[in-house]
C-alpha cells in the first residue's frame, strides 16, 4: 500500500456538538455499546495494552508518513459491541483508530465471513462514496502482535441517529428531509453495483476480479440479530454453527428465501412454517425474483447511522455480515426503523398507552408518513428508477424476517395475516388445518392423496370455543378468551405444544402479552414494565405485558413462565 500523508480528524471537536453528543466510544460500533462485562472478561484479560498501542503505531508508520515523536494511547476501559470487544485509539496528531476484537474464538466459517465482509467493505469504499468506516489492517488468526484476530478501522465521528431521532428538542421536518436524501442518495449509488446471483461477495487475486460465492455457513443468515437461547429451533442450528452447509449462490430471490426457509423446516417443521412457506409463494413481487442484485446493509438501523448537530450523516457503520441480495431487501429498501410496524415483535407504540409510554416509539401514522417522505427522496435520487421496488419492499422484509427469525416468525405470521386474510384470526385456522392436512404430513416418496381429516369433518361441524374457529371479536375479548382455554384445558394434553402456543396467540392479540419466545417446555415473557432483555445484538428495551404469573400459569400449567 502506498504511503499517504496523514490528514486532519473529520468531523468536529466534542465542544461543537450538540449537548451530551461527542465522539465516545458510546457511538461507535453498532450503536449502543455495552460496558464490559463477563461475557467477554477472559478475551479483555489476554489482552495487553501495550501490545494494542504498538499495534496501532506500527500500522501508522507502515502506510502514513508521520513524525518520529507519534504516540498513541489506547483507552483502557474497552467497549462491547454485538460480537466485538472495541478500543478506541488516540494518537498525538489527533487521530483516532478503533480496534476491534472478536469475543468469541472464530469457527471457520466466521473467520470466512469476516475476511469477505472486510472484502466488501473495501469494495464498497473503491466504488462508491459511502461514508463507511476505512479499513487499514486485519488478521484472521492468531499470528499476529495480539494473538488473537482484529480489525483496524477508522474511529467515525457523530452520533447515533437513534439516540435523537425521538429527540424533539433536536429534531426537525427539515432534518428527516435532509436525513432521508442522503440515505437515499448513497443507497442510489449502491445499486448501481449489480450482480447476477445472490451470496457474498470475493475477491480473486489469479484474474483480479470479484465474485459472487456461496454464505459460508447458513445459520448466519437465520440468527442475525436474535438470541439463540430464546428458541429450541435456533439453539439447534447454533450447536451446529461449524457444521452447517454453506448456502447458494442463488439465482431468484424465491431459491434464496425457500433455501432458508427449508432450512429451518428441515430443523424443527411446524405449522407456522407451513403458513410462511405459503405466503412466500405469493407476496414476493414476480417481477423482482431474477437479477440484478445489489449490496444489502446486513443492520439498517437507526443506530448504525452517524450524524453531526446539523443532521448530516458522517458515517454509516456496523457492515458485519453485508452480502449480495435482493433489491427490494438491500439498497432499494426502506431504512428498517421505517418498517418497525410490520415487524410487531420489535414496535412498541401502542394505541392505549400514555404518551410518554409511546415516546420512544414513532405512530403507525408517522412512520406511513416517513415512508412516503423517504420514498420520495428515492424518486429524486435515482430518477424514478428505485421508486417501485421502494415502494412495498416492507412487504418483502417482513416476510424475510419471519422466515429468519425464530422468535419473530409467530408475530410476523399473525402481523402477515392481516395483510394477506384481512384477519389475524383467520390464520389460527389455517394452521390448525395444515398440521392434519396431507401436504403438511407428506412422507418423503409417498404418493400425495388428499383426505379429509376427522378432525376436520368434526370442527366443520361443530361450533363453540373448541371448534377452533376463532372470530376477531373473539381474539380481543379476554372473558371468552379465558372461557376457551378452560375448556381445552379439560382435554388430554397430547398436543400441549400446539395447544400452548394457540393460547399465547390469543394473549398477544388480547394486548396482554407483547412479547413471547416459546419454546417446548419454557416461554419467555417480558413484563409491561420497561426491563431489558439482553441479546446477542444489543440491549434493547421491549414492552411487553401486564398479566400476572397466575393467569400465565392457568393457560400454560405444564410450562415454565419466566420473567426478565
Amino acid at each position: 500500500m502506498p504511503k499517504r500523508t496523514s490528514a486532519d480528524p473529520v468531523g468536529e471537536s466534542p465542544d461543537e456538538l450538540i449537548p451530551d453528543v461527542g465522539l465516545s466510544m458510546d457511538n461507535y460500533e453498532g450503536g449502543d455499546l455495552s460496558e464490559p462485562d463477563d461475557e467477554f472478561s477472559d478475551v479483555i484479560a489476554s489482552l495487553n495494552p501495550a501490545h494494542l498501542e504498538d499495534l496501532a503505531l506500527t500500522t501508522r508508520r507502515l502506510q502514513f508518513d508521520v513524525p518520529s515523536d507519534l504516540s498513541c494511547t489506547v483507552v483502557l476501559s474497552p467497549r462491547i459491541g454485538s460480537y466485538n470487544i472495541v478500543y478506541e485509539t488516540l494518537f498525538s496528531d489527533g487521530i483516532r483508530w478503533a480496534i476491534r476484537v472478536p469475543g468469541e474464538v472464530l469457527t471457520s466459517a466466521a473467520a470466512r465471513s469476516m475476511q469477505l465482509d472486510i472484502i466488501t467493505q473495501e469494495f464498497m469504499s473503491l466504488k462508491t462514496s459511502l461514508p463507511i468506516p476505512k479499513i487499514y489492517r486485519w488478521s484472521l488468526d492468531f499470528d499476529n502482535p495480539l494473538s488473537r484476530p482484529f480489525v483496524i478501522t477508522d474511529f467515525m465521528p457523530g452520533t447515533n441517529l437513534s439516540k435523537l431521532w425521538h429527540n424533539k428538542d433536536w429534531m426537525t421536518h427539515e432534518k428527516r428531509i435532509h436525513i432521508f436524501q442522503q440515505l437515499a442518495n448513497w443507497m442510489t449509488e449502491l445499486s448501481l453495483l449489480e450482480f447476477e446471483q445472490i451470496g457474498r461477495l470475493d475477491f480473486d487475486s489469479i484474474t483480479d476480479t470479484h465474485r459472487i460465492i456461496p454464505f459460508p455457513d447458513i445459520s448466519a443468515l437465520l440468527l442475525s440479530g436474535q438470541d439463540p437461547a430464546d428458541s429450541d429451533e435456533s439453539s439447534t442450528i447454533r450447536a451446529h454453527a461449524d457444521v452447517n452447509p454453506s448456502a447458494g449462490p442463488f439465482s431468484s430471490t424465491h431459491a434464496y428465501l425457500s433455501r432458508k426457509l427449508m432450512h429451518r423446516r428441515q430443523q424443527s417443521d411446524s405449522p407456522m412454517l407451513g403458513v410462511l412457506q405459503l405466503f412466500l409463494s405469493a407476496l414476493p413481487d414476480p417481477t423482482l425474483d431474477g437479477p440484478p442484485f445489489v449490496l444489502s446493509h446486513p443492520d439498517f438501523e437507526y443506530q448504525n447511522v452517524m450524524v453531526d448537530h446539523e443532521g448530516t450523516i458522517t458515517a454509516l457503520i456496523d457492515w458485519d455480515g453485508v452480502f449480495v441480495g435482493p433489491r427490494q431487501g438491500g439498497a432499494a429498501s426502506y431504512p428498517s426503523w421505517l418498517t418497525v410496524d410490520w415487524d410487531p415483535l420489535f414496535y412498541g407504540w401502542r394505541a392505549d398507552a400514555s404518551e410518554e409510554e409511546n415516546a420512544e416509539f414513532d405512530s403507525p401514522s408517522d412512520l406511513e408518513r416517513y415512508r412516503e417522505m423517504y420514498l420520495e427522496a428515492i424518486d429524486r435520487a435515482s430518477r424514478g428508477k428505485l421508486t417501485p421496488i421502494t415502494r412495498n419492499s416492507h412487504i418483502f422484509e417482513s416476510l424475510d424476517i419471519g422466515i429468519s427469525k425464530a422468535i419473530a416468525s409467530s408475530s410476523i405470521m399473525h402481523h402477515l395475516s392481516k395483510f394477506v386474510f384481512g384477519s389475524a384470526s383467520l390464520v389460527l385456522n389455517v394452521k390448525e388445518g395444515i398440521k392434519t392436512s396431507s401436504w403438511y404430513n407428506l412422507d418423503k416418496g409417498a404418493i400425495a392423496q388428499i383426505r379429509e381429516s376427522s378432525k376436520s369433518k368434526s370442527e366443520n361441524s361443530s361450533s363453540g370455543p373448541d371448534s377452533g374457529n376463532v372470530s376477531d371479536s373473539d381474539m380481543l375479548d379476554q372473558d371468552s378468551m379465558m372461557r376457551s382455554v378452560d375448556n381445552r384445558s379439560q382435554h388430554p394434553r397430547t398436543t400441549s405444544f400446539e395447544r400452548e402456543e394457540k393460547c399465547l396467540a390469543f394473549l398477544c392479540h388480547d394486548r396482554h402479552i407483547s412479547v413471547v419466545a416459546f419454546g417446548h417446555q419454557k416461554v419467555t415473557v417480558l413484563t409491561r414494565h420497561r426491563l431489558v432483555y439482553k441479546y446477542r445484538r444489543r440491549n434493547t428495551t421491549w414492552p411487553a405485558t401486564r398479566a400476572p404469573r397466575s393467569i400465565l400459569q392457568k393457560f400454560l400449567p405444564n410450562a415454565e413462565v419466566c420473567f426478565i
